[in-house]
C-alpha cells in the first residue's frame, strides 16, 4: 500500500466522520520513560545504539457518535545514546508524529469493544556523531494498520484495559557523516507495534492512562552491492491526562 492509497482511504473515513455534527473531543498530553536501540549488522562490522530517553507527548481524537474517529499525536523527547563502548554518552533526541482514522464498535452487552484503524507514521532519531563531526539522523515514515480490543471492569466504573496490534510499511533513511554517500534508503520494511494499557475515568471529563508501547522494525541498506541490517526497537512507559472538552 502506497501513501497516495493511504491517504484516499483516510479521505472516505473522515468524509465518514464529518457525515455526523454530533463528536466528542479530547484532548491529552503525558510523559514516559523510553528505550531507543538501534543495531547495525554488515561484513564492514557493527554495533549497537542504546538510549535512555523521556518523551513528551499529546494529542487530539475526535470520536463520532457512530463510532468512527481521527485521532491525531506527536511525541518528542532527548536524553543521551551510549555509543559503542567505550565512546563516551553522545546526545540523543526522538521524534515521533502519528495521524490515523479508524471505527470502534461493541462486541458484546458486556461493554468490551473492538477498533481499527489505518493510518501515516513518521519517526526521526538524531545521535550525535562521536569526535563531535555531526549528527546521524534516522528517519522511517510509512502506512500503519491495526486494531484493539477494549476490556471494562466493573461495568467501566474502575476503567477499562486496552492491548493493541499493528503492522506498518515503513521507508527508512539514513544520514550519517560516517558514511562516504552521506544518504542511504530502505524502502518497503515490515514492521509491527503492540500495545497494553489501563485507562481510569476520574470524572466525567477527566481521565487517567498508563500504557506499555513496543515498535519492532527491521531495514535493509544497500552500501555499493552490500547488505547493512539495521534493527529499530522504540519500548516506552507512559501516563496520560485525558480531557474531554
Amino acid at each position: 500500500m502506497n501513501k497516495s492509497l493511504l491517504i484516499s482511504s483516510l479521505s472516505i473515513v473522515l468524509a465518514a466522520v464529518s457525515t455526523n455534527t454530533l463528536a466528542d473531543v479530547k484532548v491529552r498530553g503525558g510523559v514516559a520513560s523510553g528505550n531507543y536501540e538501534f543495531k547495525v549488522t554488515s561484513p564492514f562490522g557493527g554495533g549497537i545504539v542504546k538510549s535512555d530517553y523521556t518523551p513528551v507527548t499529546v494529542g487530539l481524537t475526535v470520536i463520532q457518535d457512530n463510532g468512527w474517529y481521527f485521532d491525531g499525536s506527536f511525541a518528542t523527547g532527548g536524553g543521551e545514546h551510549d555509543g559503542n563502548d567505550p565512546a563516551p554518552k553522545e546526545r540523543f533526541n526522538r521524534t515521533d508524529l502519528a495521524l490515523v482514522a479508524g471505527k470502534n464498535f461493541a462486541m458484546s452487552d458486556s461493554g468490551t469493544a473492538g477498533s481499527f484503524f489505518v493510518g501515516l507514521k513518521s519517526g526521526s532519531t538524531t545521535m550525535e556523531y562521536p569526535a563531535g563531526i555531526g549528527d546521524d539522523v534516522f528517519t522511517a515514515s510509512g502506512v500503519v494498520i491495526g486494531g484493539g480490543l477494549g476490556f471494562p471492569i466493573a461495568g467501566g466504573s474502575a476503567g477499562f484495559f486496552t492491548a493493541n496490534l499493528g503492522v506498518g510499511l515503513m521507508n527508512g533513511k539514513y544520514e550519517s557523516p560516517g558514511f562516504s554517500s552521506s544518504t542511504l534508503k530502505a524502502d518497503n520494511t515490515v514492521g509491527t507495534s503492540f500495545g497494553l494499557g489501563y485507562i481510569y475515568p476520574i470524572s466525567s471529563q477527566l481521565g487517567l492512562a498508563v500504557d506499555y508501547k513496543s515498535n519492532v522494525y527491521k531495514y535493509q541498506f544497500d552500501i555499493v552491492g552490500t547488505n547493512v541490517d539495521v534493527d529499530e526497537t522504540i519500548n516506552t512507559i507512559g501516563a496520560t491526562l485525558t480531557y474531554a472538552m
